[in-house]
């Protein structure tokens, strides 16, 4: 018989009552005939775009969709993306700040940051960024964009203020309004459908564009809603739709000008357990058509989210500790939708066909609704686990580096060539740029593997030339396998892979080793080549890219300091992968020994996962983990059993 296993996350107060865990697992609906109804398909992994070196939380992300770029905010830098990822500081103003969240805005001529002390103008046409330095200008809370204006939250005020129209510099002391409803602080402003909502500790008002010449914005009528915000990031939307972790610590939507609660009784009753939600931050994603409202509580450690579609919730988790999910910004980049880290410096791209996130493992668990049969014993014979699965090979890092002294080599904008000496210089030489290859061997990595992560190592033959950054681009040679070029005019006609900056490269010390950014996109599209073989060589290319004049580095190239490629991927080969069984008679509390099964090799999508001879009940919950980087997707289960009298 079919027993109900595909469900949400819905552990309450009694457990007795419900405690079914859905983690890492998001539902699914089928209206189109499909052989189920409704299935639990494994979130998305998150597959590394960019390493800014620096271990420091990614603070916002915003997609300039107009420029086709992407901006971050990583400590008190300000960097610019173009489609490769390929990365640009900008100059000017740092940020006063290193920690904490940002937001981040664009009119189309310039992007806004506030960091909840001040505010900051990047130009787009210079790059250039700058303080806003109007008097006028009060300490923001938040930031939003509407209709030409920037406008601001007043920190621990009802007050918004707006901008000069599309100049972000200029700010006037009468420009604002008070979202005076009721007298509580207005904690953010949040443009949804070219309205303005201002949820504040109480109470939310909702505003709009009238045109009014003093101050465009002012109060829809009877937009009033009797509840607020708990913290001033836990807003967002997804299309038409609002959604909020409300003042009373509940998670809302909004419909038209008013508001419904989408918590269940089991999630209000997880949010009001945690240790702290004053911290919360929302996002909304949308992957293949699939919407997630995704609540993030920082201290709590916990994440949970909220699927529109289906109405079901789930929580995600990362690692064997199950700490919270690792982002802390997003945005819709292209086909992409990037995400900044909650700590390493890194942005990443979720990805349905990655299995990992930020290349640590996660337990995708789920414990199923109870099986009864009013109060008499069930004998269990055997129980069928319904799942696509396929083992997709393990997860493996290693190093692969240079072999002897000629297998690297250096060349010149004057033509000058020369692989037999171990130093290899890069950057500017009294005006000539030089440049060096690096011929990996023996990259054993399967073709079609997934790359997870990847970095060159270089070491420093010495010291330094003068005390200023230089500027590299990291290439691969675009060809199935590598091999030295016989001469500077063959090096210059190399097919290379896009360029990943490494921008400033710092000042080495002699004989230190130092990490490119990372390198995963372009390594991809070599193990991806159609002649790629396990075990061929990979030349590895760093050239100057505009260093000043007499600026270099000198690299070291073989015996313990090696030119490395260090790569994280998960195999294209068969796998090992288990799938978990437990089992609770006492709803949760206490749970069996664990029961392992071997999810089956690569492309084996039909095989039964089954146990058997599992005892009797009167009142059983079933719970599935598995902890390898696997596809997965449960369709239902199936149960083989009798009945006794009592």
């Amino acid at each position: 018989m079919e027993i109900p296993f595909v469900g949400g996350a819905y552990t309450g107060r009694s457990k007795n009552l419900n405690a079914q865990v859905c983690q890492n697992y998001y539902p699914i609906l089928d209206k189109q005939g499909g052989e189920k109804v409704i299935a639990l398909m494994g979130t998305p992994g998150l597959l590394e775009v960019y390493d800014s070196s620096l271990t420091y939380r990614v603070r916002g992300v915003f997609a300039d969709d107009k420029n086709g770029t992407i901006y971050a905010v990583f400590g008190d830098k300000i960097r610019r993306f173009n489609s490769a990822y390929s990365a640009t500081n900008m100059t000017g103003d740092d940020l006063g700040t290193t920690t904490g969240k940002v937001w981040i805005e664009s009119n189309g001529i310039e992007i806004m940051i506030t960091d909840g002390a001040k505010g900051y103008i990047v130009t787009i046409a210079s790059g250039v960024s700058a303080e806003i330095i109007d008097g006028d200008f009060p300490v923001p809370s938040s930031l939003t964009f509407q209709d030409g204006y920037f406008i601001v939250t007043e920190k621990d005020t009802d007050n918004i203020f707006i901008s000069a129209l599309y100049d972000g510099t200029s700010w006037g002391a009468l420009d604002y309004a008070a979202a005076e409803g009721s007298p509580d602080t207005a904690r953010c402003v949040y443009s949804n459908r070219r309205n303005l909502w201002i949820p504040g500790t109480k109470t939310t008002e909702v505003f709009y564009n009238s045109g009014d010449v003093d101050f465009p914005f002012e109060r829809v009528a009877g937009a009033v809603l009797n509840v607020g915000i708990r913290s001033v990031a836990a807003i967002t939307s997804i299309g038409d739709t609002v959604y909020w972790l409300d003042s009373n610590g509940q998670a809302r939507r909004s419909i038209g000008y008013e508001s419904q609660v989408i918590s269940t009784s089991q999630i209000d009753f997880k949010i009001a357990s945690m240790s702290d939600i004053s911290d919360c931050e929302c996002y909304g994603v949308v992957l293949e058509g699939e919407e997630s409202v995704i609540f993030q509580f920082p201290t709590a450690d916990e994440t949970l989210v909220y699927s529109p579609t289906s109405g079901f919730w789930h929580t995600r988790a990362t690692g064997i500790g199950d700490t919270r999910h690792p982002i802390g910004s997003n945005a819709l980049f292209g086909d992409d939708r990037v995400v900044g880290h909650i700590s390493d410096g890194k942005l990443y791209k979720y990805d349905l066909g990655t299995f990992m996130d930020c290349g640590d493992t996660f337990n995708a668990i789920r414990a199923a609704q109870a099986v009864h049969a009013k109060r008499r014993r069930i004998f269990h014979d055997e129980l069928e686990i319904e799942m696509e699965l396929a083992g997709t090979g393990g997860v493996t890092t290693a190093t692969f580096k240079t072999g002897v002294q000629t297998d690297d080599y250096d060349w010149d904008s004057d033509g000058n060539f020369s692989n037999l000496v171990s130093d290899r210089p890069v950057g500017d030489v009294g005006g000539v740029s030089e440049h060096s290859g690096f011929k990996i061997k023996n990259v054993a990595i399967a073709k079609d593997s997934k790359i997870i992560a990847a970095y060159g190592t270089v070491a420093h033959g010495g010291s330094n030339p003068d005390t200023q950054d230089c500027k590299f681009n990291c290439y691969f040679e675009d060809v199935d396998e590598g091999a030295v070029p016989a001469d500077a005019a063959a090096a210059d006609v190399m097919t290379l892979t896009d360029p990943i900056p490494w921008a400033p490269v710092p000042i080495f010390t002699g004989g230190a080793e130092y990490n490119t950014p990372s390198l995963v996109n372009i390594l991809q599209r070599i193990i991806n080549r159609q002649g790629f073989v396990s075990g061929n060589d990979i030349n590895f290319v760093l050239k100057n890219n505009g260093s000043d004049t007499g600026v270099y580095r000198v690299l070291l190239g073989e015996g313990s300091y090696a030119t490395g490629l260090t790569v994280t991927w998960i195999s294209a080969a068969i796998g090992n992968e288990e799938i978990i069984l437990q089992y609770s008679d006492d709803h949760g509390n206490n749970w069996s020994l664990e029961k392992s099964r071997n999810l089956g090799a690569q492309g084996e999508f039909k095989k039964r996962i089954y146990w058997q001879k599992l005892g009797s009940s009167r009142d059983r919950i079933y719970r599935i983990k598995i902890a390898d980087a696997v596809k997965r997707v449960i369709l239902g289960a199936q149960l083989k059993a009798s009945i006794g009298r009592y």
